[in-house]
């Protein structure tokens, strides 16, 4: 089906409005090229707002499970505040995809289609309502379908499905938070010939069903006691087709104390538990880990002191060993101090925890492991970071240097089986202790209202015990992006461009070789003609376009090639 719009334009009264769709249209147009080359990969570099020492009080260390890799602390420019709170990301990596994240942050009901190079499909409807005369109550309902059904290999052929779901009541001294979830996703391997050097279209399958939800409660009001309460329970359930299922409940409670206007103190307990039921020979996993602590925060206007002092009870050994310890410290200290009010901020970190890791988060981060033997183990680390973040006029930054000692650190090390050509896959390894020193930089220049430069990157050095490699981590990744908002508003659009580089893998004889270097750049674009009614085109590895360009995010794996697309949404 082929679309043709007409633009009818009078030369003697041509202005900017008119000029401004028709090169949207171009643009779409572009999206729907194809690399011949077998490309890319998506990286998602999620960037978590730090905050100034006015804002420190809002700051909460908890005694929760924390990721296995370095920190990110950046910016966040132009993030308005929405009625949709309801969450659906992205899954962490996955074969490259366009990063479907609106620039136009809505506050109605929305329907949102598009359609993409790749014979790929875009649904998503967002409704939200307020009930009650007195609107203390509010309903929020997301879903999101989003599937591709051609690519040059296999592993382009995916189907995401997501629905969530939020409930909110407020009262005049609590409040609760309802939300519920429903995830079900489909990826494909792909089988390498090592004979032929061709990459065979075999189609292996790899489907992941998760559900789950949380209920929070906490108070709003000040009471007699000053006596502040925030209780959360939530539950989660991972399966796949390979029979594995994975239960996860985790609870957290924090009782506080306002002491003055300086001081405030918390108690904090919580409780992790996974259970997973696997037909394997090694049998059913089960770790449960009750965390009990205190947490004291003091701030004036130059300094900020949070500290937690917590332990653990249970399974809090890294390795699954018999007479494991069960007792562990769990501290978190952190300081700050404004050195240059607004300028200049020092600011110091130590943290030290275990990380209950679950199938479903090594699934989510690469979805080709071989799930039929995976050995779900989890960590324990200690993290030291200090660095400074500040401001001066239009130029924010954010320096800063980290070791990190993890035990047991999960690896995805590359996997062959010559019985099936080869498969190409990954087996999960752990390294009994690996050592990360890093380094970061970030940087954002606000050159006008309208227009925002951004600089980002991360050198990491791994020191591991007993692999060859820290398999498939990069040692060096960089990130620059532009936005920017024209025509008063009514165009938005944003450009990145993201490179990794360093990380190693096995090949087919077992020797170690380096990843070629990925480059990504991702364009998008929303144009929105009034209230209720925004077009959009994406546009993903753009330099996708150069011939025989490989892009690889795990070694041996190459995915998607230059891939876009388009549609629009709709506000009521």
């Amino acid at each position: 089906m082929l679309t043709i719009l007409n633009f009818k334009i009078n030369p003697m009264q041509y202005n900017k409005n008119y000029f401004t769709p028709l090169l949207f249209i171009i643009l779409c147009g572009s999206l729907f090229a194809q690399n011949n080359g077998l490309n890319d990969a998506d990286f998602n570099l999620v960037r978590d707002y730090e905050g100034t020492i006015e804002d420190a009080d809002k700051l909460q260390l908890q005694l929760d499970v924390s990721p296995p890799e370095a920190d990110d602390i950046t910016h966040n420019y132009t993030m308005p505040k929405v009625k949709f709170d309801v969450d659906l990301p992205p899954p962490e990596t996955r074969p490259t995809r366009v990063d479907l994240e609106a620039l136009f942050q809505t506050q109605d009901n929305f329907l949102r289609f598009g359609f993409g190079s790749q014979l790929s499909a875009l649904g998503e409807l967002g409704f939200y309502e307020d009930l009650g005369k007195k609107k203390r109550s509010q309903l929020g309902i997301m879903g999101s379908h989003f599937s591709s059904n051609w690519g040059r290999l296999p592993n382009m052929t995916f189907m995401d499905s997501r629905v969530n779901s939020f409930l909110n009541y407020h009262s005049r001294y609590i409040s609760m938070h309802i939300e519920g979830n429903f995830e079900h996703d489909i990826d494909h391997n792909y089988v390498y010939d090592t004979t032929q050097g061709e990459y065979m279209d075999e189609d292996v399958r790899q489907r992941a069903t998760r559900y789950g939800g949380s209920v929070q409660v906490i108070n709003h009001q000040a009471n007699n006691l000053d006596i502040t309460f925030n209780n959360t329970l939530g539950y989660n359930r991972y399966q796949d087709n390979w029979s594995n299922k994975e239960n996860i409940i985790n609870f957290d409670s924090r009782i506080g104390k306002e002491i003055d206007k300086f001081q405030h103190f918390e108690i904090i307990t919580g409780f992790n538990y996974i259970t997973r039921n696997a037909n394997q020979s090694y049998g059913d996993l089960k770790r449960s880990v009750f965390k009990l602590g205190g947490h004291y925060h003091y701030r004036t206007n130059d300094w900020l002191l949070d500290a937690t002092l917590g332990f653990g009870i249970g399974d809090v050994s890294p390795r699954k060993k018999k007479n494991q310890s069960k007792f562990d410290f769990f501290p978190k200290i952190e300081a700050r101090r404004e050195i240059i009010n607004n300028k200049l901020q020092f600011f110091a970190r130590y943290d030290r925890d275990i990380d209950l890791i679950s199938l479903d988060r090594l699934q989510r981060y690469n979805p080709w492991m071989i799930l039929d033997s995976v050995d779900v183990q989890h960590a324990g680390y200690d993290h030291l970071t200090s660095g400074f973040q500040g401001g001066i006029k239009r130029f924010d930054y954010d320096i800063h240097f980290g070791i990190r000692a993890t035990r047991n650190q999960a690896l995805y090390r590359n996997s062959y089986d010559v019985s099936r050509q080869n498969l190409s896959e990954f087996e999960v390894v752990y390294d009994s202790l690996m050592i990360t020193y890093n380094a970061h930089v970030d940087l954002g220049v606000k050159i006008k209202e309208n227009i925002h430069l951004y600089f980002g990157a991360d050198y990491f050095t791994y020191k591991v015990s007993n692999n060859e490699a820290a398999f498939n981590l990069p040692k060096l990744k960089t990130f620059t992006g532009v936005k920017m908002s024209v025509l008063d508003g009514k165009l938005l659009m944003r450009g990145e461009l993201n490179i990794f580089a360093g990380a190693q893998g096995l090949d087919e004889t077992g020797n170690l070789q380096t990843i070629p270097v990925p480059v990504d750049i991702n364009l998008k674009s929303e144009y929105r003609f009034n209230k209720n009614f925004i077009i959009f085109a994406y546009l993903n590895n753009a330099f996708g376009f150069v011939e025989n360009y490989q892009y690889q995010q795990f070694y041996n794996y190459p995915s998607y090639g230059v891939n876009g697309l388009v549609g629009a949404t709709f506000q009521f």
